[in-house]
């Protein structure tokens, strides 16, 4: 069984050494864990400096090409929380700004999209105008009511602005047509 340390830079007294069997921690679960395939081990080790053993994740593989020798590295668990809290923080950083990127785009396209509607509503709106007054002097003058209105012109080029240019002709053509028959009538009188 291969549990001789070659080189612990976190503990350079144990280089050298058959560690299997150490009271700080079995070396054991790193070598079968190599010795089939590779896998994670969680064991107690002393940080640099300190007298109480912390957890450490560790993982060991096999080193190919080589007559049962492995390679195992580990961190702290807690360094490891550490690290993660950091990390997700970053994202979290990350996250926020996106999210207020996106807040404020949508603010400006909703903007973009109000302004949108109320421009398009106003057009529509006094293309309407000018179809009803036009409609109106028609009517007026089918009814044969004095109408002294002017016609006004259609503003769009779109459908009812089409509509406009429609009504107007009738509205030319019904007032030539009621003259006609105003001096038919005062010829045959």
């Amino acid at each position: 069984m291969r549990t001789i340390c070659l080189y612990n830079p976190a503990a350079p007294h144990l280089n050298g050494k058959d560690i299997r069997g150490n009271k700080t921690f079995d070396i054991v679960p790193l070598y079968e864990a190599a010795k089939n395939g590779g896998g994670f081990e969680t064991f107690y080790f002393n940080k640099p400096g300190e007298n109480e053993p912390s957890e450490k994740l560790s993982y060991s593989a096999p080193i190919p090409n080589t007559n049962d020798m492995w390679v195992g590295t580990a961190i702290y668990t807690d360094n490891l929380a550490t690290m993660a809290q950091e990390s997700s923080q970053h994202v979290k950083n990350i996250v926020d700004n996106s999210f207020y990127v996106t807040m404020i785009i949508a603010f400006v396209c909703l903007i973009a999209i109000i302004l949108f509607i109320f421009v398009f509503y106003e057009k529509i709106q006094k293309s309407i105008k000018i179809l009803s007054h036009n409609l109106n002097i028609l009517f007026d003058n089918l009814a044969h009511k004095d109408n002294n209105n002017h016609i006004l012109q259609p503003t769009s080029q779109d459908e009812l602005g089409q509509m406009g240019l429609a009504i107007n002709e009738n509205i030319q053509q019904t007032k030539i047509g009621l003259e006609q028959d105003a001096k038919a009538v005062e010829q045959s009188v």
